[in-house]
């Protein structure tokens, strides 16, 4: 068999690159087109900032409600 007659099954390396290629070119214009859009957004690192945050914000609720049973129980 030569080379010509096999068939070729899947995708190759390069097909991927390229298709990543025209999405990143497309998310590029869109972004140029809609400021307002930004990629980073849904970066897992984001998600992970977003939920030490959460995180934080009860921590401080827990500490200020604390600091306001303290004073209720010693007026100082």
């Amino acid at each position: 068999m030569t080379k010509s007659s096999q068939q070729q099954k899947g995708i190759g390396f390069i097909s991927i690159i390229v298709i990543s290629a025209v999405i990143f070119a497309l998310l590029n214009v869109y972004a140029y087109y809609n400021p307002d859009f930004s990629l980073s957004k849904y970066s897992p690192l984001n998600y992970l900032k977003a939920k030490r945050d959460e995180i934080r914000i009860s921590d401080l609720k827990r500490l200020e409600q604390a600091v306001l049973t303290y004073f209720e129980d010693n007026n100082q």
